[in-house]
């Protein structure tokens, strides 16, 4: 039933809370009333829109145990001010238990209530503001509720800079939490087709949250928290591990120290419970809903194999834990932990005046991790470029973009550490290291040896191995780098090298170039079809520095070598799911400058020949695109694939 009037003890009740709304965290005098929202203290903010005249619909998901049993009163929204960018001042909230939609418009099925988008500020500096009150109060249950508004966009035409995608929904930026950021939106009066006709979370892609806050009324704990994790924990057994988690605080007071426990069941039999002491500095925020992420450590048991593990927070702030609810979190012990560096392959061109952003982005991560961090940059497009277009591995439009580990889907550049940081805590299948050697005293060729060791057996395994030259330190004087970010103010390492400074950029210096790839989806059969867990498998596979030209044909040094240094070049190693196409690791060698020569007599390595069939098993023959031969050829370059006695494979290019 929805009521037209709003009850005075209500309307008092919302008067309070937006009067303080400007400091989010407030509550009314007498405790019982609060606003729930990510919008917090010192929040960096972002914007979202769809370039389009349509209706836009908003939602985030409150399904948390510390909200069950509360009420929800109303909302309270910022609609952003922008100059030539309009929204229809008829605009509604809603509540629903599921997101659906009726034809193109959205359907809530428990509540909606039409308000007016107003000006709390001046007409020289707009504040605008959608306050709504709901007709009755609604009350959390265990199952959760979307909190959602919808706004008609009437105008988004900013002068001067074309069509803007980001305008009216303001969100919350390094959020992680689940469909706290969906959107719907309506066709309107677009010739276009309809975008996100159906409800589509953004929350998990750009973490970010929607700013939107939710006047809410019941009493509430003070000292409450609960653990949350992310991901299964990998360790070797008898050692200790980190568990990437969530700390939530559920209460009303700062979290400043806790004590959490841990019990550890194998097969149901013999659980083992762990106690540890923690101090946060600094402390979680003093709101319901405010958290942070954790690298908590936790002792592994001395056996091999799945373990299931119950964590809960017993303590906070040295008092016992208001909420009484646990978490579950999979462990799993393996024989050993591959070192595991997911992949950033970066697409980029000179000519991309928002490809700087990238630059910024990976030299950050450079000097932040290291050699854990590997990166190959694809030119596109400009003198840099050492792959053809039709070879890429990924999809290279809409320059900046980067992938990670998913070759299919880039991710949004913002979020590379996050996600890398993820990654990386996830178990890589193998462990990977990569040595080179100069072919002969000319330095004209580089021998790329691997040496692979998977974790666990596979009867049906379908890797692969692919060996990309880069080279480091590259610069031109006439290299000339496009740059959007003239009148940015963005502050941080790197960002001096573009914000105030020309549009055309002279004198950079590029590292991860890309200048040879000759099997970038990985080299066929490069690794046996039955992996056996624990077992060092070597691959080889020789690269021509003759092969490193540029491969964008139109532009003046098209089919010119790319090599500014041989020095500077390296040779990164790709480990590829042949079934997904995926990165499953990685690793890079030293600089071909500090490399020796390879001798076949005293080598690592000895290199079988058909006069040696008793190393050799078996030899299959490929052209260089990679067409199995039905006979070795006369004349001409050949790809061989030697399956060798021990279960390694060998791969050479050789002249017939």
């Amino acid at each position: 039933m929805r009521h037209q009037d709003m009850n005075k003890s209500t309307f008092l009740e919302l008067a309070a809370l937006i009067a303080v709304m400007i400091f989010p965290f407030h509550t009314y005098a007498d405790d019982d009333g609060f606003v729930f929202t990510y919008d917090f203290d010192g929040a960096t903010h972002d914007l979202f829109g769809i370039q389009r005249r349509v209706q836009i619909d908003a939602a985030m998901l409150l399904k948390d145990p510390s909200l069950v049993g509360l009420e929800i009163l109303g909302v309270s929204i910022d609609i952003p001010s922008k100059e030539g960018c309009e929204c229809d001042p008829d605009a509604s909230a809603w509540l629903t238990g599921t997101l659906q939609t009726e034809g193109e418009f959205n359907l809530p099925d428990i509540m909606e209530t039409h308000g007016k988008i107003q000006n709390y500020g001046t007409d020289s500096e707009p504040s605008l503001r959608l306050d709504i009150t709901f007709p009755e109060a609604y009350t959390v249950t265990e199952e959760g509720v979307y909190v959602g508004y919808s706004v008609k966009v009437t105008n988004c035409n900013v002068p001067g800079s074309g069509w803007t995608s980001k305008y009216p929904i303001v969100t919350v930026c390094d959020i992680d939490r689940p469909e706290s950021f969906m959107i719907h939106c309506t066709k309107g009066d677009s010739s276009l087709p309809q975008k996100y006709p159906e409800w589509v979370d953004f929350s998990t892609d750009v973490h970010q949250a929607l700013a939107m806050r939710v006047l809410m009324r019941g009493r509430r704990m003070e000292n409450a928290a609960s653990l949350e994790p992310l991901q299964p924990l990998y360790a070797e057994p008898g050692t200790s591990g980190h568990v990437y988690t969530n700390l939530i605080n559920y209460g009303t007071h700062p979290i400043s120290s806790i004590e959490y426990s841990y019990t550890i069941e194998s097969d149901g039999k013999n659980p083992v419970t762990h106690t540890k002491e923690l101090t946060l500095d600094p402390p979680v925020q003093g709101r319901m809903g405010a958290y942070t992420t954790l690298d908590l450590p936790f002792e592994t048991p001395d056996n091999l194999g799945k373990h299931t593990v119950s964590v809960r927070v017993e303590k906070v702030n040295e008092t016992t834990n208001e909420y009484n609810g646990s978490s579950v979190l999979e462990m799993e012990t393996v024989p050993f932990l591959p070192v595991h560096r997911p992949l950033a392959e970066d697409y980029t061109g000179l000519w991309c005046g928002y490809c700087p952003a990238a630059y910024v982005a990976i030299n950050r991560m450079h000097d932040r991790y290291g050699e854990d961090f590997l990166s190959l940059a694809y030119h596109v497009n400009d003198n840099l470029q050492g792959v053809s277009t039709s070879d890429m591995p990924s999809s290279s439009l809409g320059l900046p973009c980067v992938y990670l580990k998913d070759r299919n889907e880039g991710i949004i550049i913002d979020n590379l550490e996050s996600l890398w940081l993820r990654r990386r805590r996830e178990l890589a299948p193998a462990d990977i290291k990569v040595d080179i050697y100069w072919t002969d005293s000319s330095h004209t060729a580089i021998r790329a040896e691997s040496t692979l060791r998977f974790v666990f057996d596979d009867p049906e395994a379908d890797y692969m191995v692919a060996y990309a030259m880069v080279e480091d330190d590259m610069s031109n004087p006439r290299w000339a780098q496009a740059n959007e970010y003239m009148e940015s103010k963005f502050e941080g390492p790197y960002w001096d090298l573009f914000c105030g400074q020309p549009f055309r950029i002279l004198g950079l210096t590029y590292d991860d170039v890309v200048i040879s790839f000759p099997y970038p989806k990985g080299i066929e059969e490069s690794l046996p079809a039955i992996i056996y867990g624990e077992k060092e498998y070597r691959h080889s596979s020789v690269l021509d520095l003759k092969d490193a030209v540029c491969r964008y044909p139109h532009i003046n040094n098209y089919g010119e070598s790319l090599i500014i240094n041989p020095d500077n070049i390296r040779i990164v190693a790709l480990l590829i799911d042949g079934k997904t196409g995926e990165v499953c690791n990685a690793a890079q060698s030293a600089y071909a400058g500090k490399a020796g020569i390879y001798d076949s007599t005293e080598g690592v390595e000895q290199i079988p020949t058909e006069d040696e069939p008793s190393l050799t098993v078996s030899s299959e023959y490929f052209t260089l695109d990679g067409v199995r031969m039905s006979h070795v050829p006369a004349s001409g370059p050949v790809i061989i694939v030697r399956h060798m006695a021990d279960g390694s494979i060998i791969t050479e290019k050789k002249m017939k």
